[in-house]
């Protein structure tokens, strides 16, 4: 299971600001208790100018009229106070939501970005997976071509194969080969010549896009390996500017360090 440390850390430091925010303002049964002292220390002062326990109608009207004219500019004073820290608390509130929201906004950008990677590595490697598909299926019929035989006389039969490993049985009819070859007519030297071609022009093309999309020089280096080494035993027994050009290309992309 994931964990999100970011996140966690958004909502501690939110936390931890509202606690502080909550112990700077003064809680509000404080005022209340001052104000109930407030209002036994105005008893008590009153007992005491007045000398008795309770006194007379008058005194009870001087009384009220003190007591009044102190406590309700305090309690006005209270209320606008209390009104202030409502709205202190209020903007407190506002600025950690904001905070809070710009935070989940940069963590979902975080995440669609995260998420966007994954789906073009996912892409990337589907791409790769076709690519290697297709040079392994080349691969097989390029073996497979080589592998028919192209020429018989007595009781040698020589493949492709043969003729691109300069095998002996091959070599010693190579002229005759080279004619069927270059004959205008069809016959299994050039078909299969021609057939053979054509699946190496695109099996350069396919290691070439394989070693670009790839970040694997390990597998790219193969198979460019695997192509270079097709084209130069073709490019010995059948020379071609197509051929040329495709070697170029496929030495371009091979490093230097595998050369050597």
């Amino acid at each position: 299971m994931s964990t999100n440390p970011p996140k966690d850390a958004a909502i501690a430091a939110t936390q931890q600001s509202r606690t502080k925010q909550n112990n700077d303002v003064p809680p509000f049964k404080a005022i209340l208790i001052l104000l109930f002292v407030f209002a036994l220390c105005m008893l008590a002062l009153y007992f005491r100018q007045f000398n008795g326990p309770l006194g007379n109608q008058g005194d009870f009207g001087t009384f009220g009229d003190f007591f009044g004219g102190v406590l309700n500019p305090i309690l006005g004073f209270a209320t606008v106070g209390l009104l202030i820290w409502s709205l202190k608390v209020q903007i407190h509130e506002l600025n950690a939501t904001r905070e809070e929201i710009a935070r989940t906004a940069e963590e979902t950008s975080l995440s669609r970005m995260s998420m966007q990677a994954q789906v073009d590595h996912l892409r990337q490697e589907a791409n790769l997976n076709e690519i290697r598909n297709v040079i392994t299926t080349q691969l097989d019929i390029i073996k497979n071509l080589s592998a028919t035989e192209i020429f018989s006389i007595y009781n040698t039969r020589v493949t492709f194969d043969n003729v691109l490993n300069c095998d002996s049985s091959a070599m010693s009819y190579i002229s005759q080969i080279k004619i069927k070859l270059n004959s205008t007519e069809l016959n299994p030297v050039n078909m299969i010549a021609r057939a053979i071609e054509i699946q190496l022009l695109q099996l350069a093309s396919m290691s070439i896009a394989y070693s670009i999309n790839s970040n694997s020089s390990i597998s790219s280096s193969s198979y460019l390996a695997i192509t270079y080494t097709w084209l130069s035993r073709y490019d010995i027994f059948n020379p071609s500017e197509r051929i040329k050009r495709a070697l170029e290309r496929v030495l371009e992309k091979i490093n230097p360090d595998e050369l050597s």
